[in-house]
């Protein structure tokens, strides 16, 4: 009994490291980025973005007002973003959005 509740004590444990660790540093950094090169322009929220400037389609997420893949509208030189900045742009967007409809579901 008690090794398994330290077994249990140490996965708790790591879990929550594994929580906080990069990952937890690069969501930071791509939340910052988003509101230093989209938040000036747009609002500097990426959820509030969404709901606001973004269709979910079985595609992946559309620029409401160009009806283009945002990837793609990023692509084309829309915020003169560096590639990186694109992917990671991307992947928050991503992350935000299935975050939100992990709330809604």
């Amino acid at each position: 009994m008690l090794e398994t509740r330290m077994l249990k004590t140490a996965l708790a444990a790591l879990v929550c490291a594994a929580s906080f660790g990069p990952a937890q540093a690069q969501g930071s950094d791509a939340q910052t980025l988003f509101e230093t090169k989209c938040g000036s322009c747009h609002v500097p929220d990426a959820s509030e973005f969404l709901e606001q400037k973004v269709i979910v389609t079985g595609d992946g997420l559309v620029g409401e007002g160009s009806k283009m893949p945002v990837q793609t509208f990023l692509e084309s030189g829309h915020g003169r973003l560096e590639p990186a900045e694109i992917t990671l742009i991307m992947e928050h967007l991503e992350t935000v959005q299935d975050s939100s409809q992990l709330i809604l579901n």
